[in-house]
């Protein structure tokens, strides 16, 4: 509680939904109307919400702000061709979505992307030894669909 009294922690094994950090977008908005005093001009500005995992990302890769008004940076970001939203498909509307990684199309190029086709495959592009047995969905690994701008390509555009 000392180190970060803003974050609840759980016992292990516990997960809990994001909140958005609702302290963070409180304090700015309390900010807010503390330096419009009796003006009109509530509105927090593009940028002045840092959400946790926007702040600690190394290579911001996460965007946070208002996805009505289309002049913030995450309301553009959705507007790209490469937005896309986990089960969109189910017309569930998520408030997170995520980018697509860019891929070299052009197989004549140095680096270009290959699907691979097996595990086997996968293992030998990305450098998973295979270490007697198949530990497949253990541990940290890239995925080849996706990237993280967290999305380091994959901009939760929360």
């Amino acid at each position: 509680m000392r180190a970060n009294p803003n974050v609840t922690v759980r016992m292990r094994g516990v997960m809990e939904k994001c909140t958005y950090c609702v302290q963070r977008i409180q304090e700015a908005k309390i900010r807010q109307k503390s330096r419009a005093r009796n003006s009109a001009d509530i509105k927090v500005r593009d940028g002045a919400i840092r959400v946790a995992c926007q702040s600690v990302c190394p290579v911001g890769g996460v965007e946070f702000g208002d996805i009505a008004d289309p002049t913030t940076r995450v309301s553009q970001a959705k507007r790209s061709k490469r937005d896309y939203s986990l089960l969109g498909y189910l017309n569930a509307h998520p408030r997170t979505t995520y980018l697509a990684k860019l891929r070299n199309p052009n197989p004549d190029m140095p680096g270009a992307y290959a699907k691979p086709y097996s595990l086997k495959d996968y293992k030998n592009r990305y450098g998973h030894a295979d270490h007697g047995g198949d530990h497949a969905g253990h541990g940290k690994h890239d995925d080849p669909g996706h990237a993280h701008k967290h999305d380091h390509d994959h901009h939760p555009a929360h």
